[in-house]
């Protein structure tokens, strides 16, 4: 996975927990996925396994393609990188 790929899924991710209102901590938690390791994905510095991929899929019912591949900020009306509310 390039990292324009690890970029797109941590994008991704944030426009997901947004649309459900939950956060890292809870996703985390209900995947039982270490927190750590769910800010690594959303922040671009690691790549999800394909275990954790599926599980992040299954729970936010979207296809393991879709979110390495899609753009899902057009689903929450936002123009900006999310990625941009967390920088300094």
């Amino acid at each position: 996975m390039g990292k324009d790929m690890k970029n797109r899924f941590g994008i991704n991710m944030i426009n997901l927990l947004r649309i459900h209102g939950i956060n890292q901590s809870r996703l985390a938690n209900d995947l039982d996925i270490n927190k750590g390791r769910i800010s690594q994905y959303i922040n671009g510095k690691t790549e999800p396994s394909s275990n954790d991929l599926q599980k992040i899929a299954q729970y936010f019912n979207k296809s393991p393609e879709s979110l390495l591949n899609d753009d899902f900020s057009k689903l929450t009306g936002e123009t900006k990188d999310p990625k941009d509310l967390f920088r300094k």
